[in-house]
């Protein structure tokens, strides 16, 4: 009797083994479901000179909540300005169209919406906002004439601006 109840537990054992590795979580022949992401961040967005010529140097953006705040000089022309900018999320566009960083050219005389989507099409807009340092510039053109010393003069132009041109 002894035997028949070990044999019945034996029995009783191998089908629980048989059905808890049967209805484990790990099935090679279904697909992994992959929920798309929510993520549809600007992090950063700048101006470089190598891609904008008519700058005098980088510009760097500050970034608060959905507006992109940016400040240049005087005289600086801000028609057809290159941002590199990075972002999480799908994709960028403005007005409907793509932009690739470092490559899109836009006119920022008015203020420019940048959207962001995400992978799941949940989209945030940035407003793109130039703004004048207030201080005015000095520009001296010489023609490419280095100015070596104070003592010998090179003839050159002066141009004294304030505000952003294409404003």
């Amino acid at each position: 009797m002894q035997r028949k109840l070990t044999t019945g537990y034996s029995w009783l054992l191998v089908v629980l083994l048989t059905v808890m590795t049967a209805c484990s979580k790990n099935h090679p022949d279904q697909p992994d479901v992959t929920v798309p992401s929510a993520d549809n961040s600007l992090i950063s967005l700048t101006f470089k000179k190598a891609e904008n010529p008519g700058l005098w140097n980088d510009i760097e953006t500050e970034i608060l909540n959905d507006t992109v705040h940016a400040h240049t000089l005087a005289g600086t022309d801000i028609s057809r300005l290159v941002a590199d900018f990075s972002f999480e999320g799908a994709a960028v566009s403005v007005g409907g169209v793509e932009q690739r960083s470092g490559n899109t050219s836009q006119d920022f005389s008015a203020p420019v919406k940048y959207t962001v989507t995400a992978e799941n099409g949940d989209t945030h807009t940035y407003i793109v906002k130039f703004y004048d340092t207030g201080i005015p510039a000095v520009y001296v053109n010489t023609n490419g004439q280095p100015i070596n010393s104070k003592d010998d003069y090179v003839v050159g132009h002066i141009k004294i601006t304030e505000g952003l041109e294409g404003k």
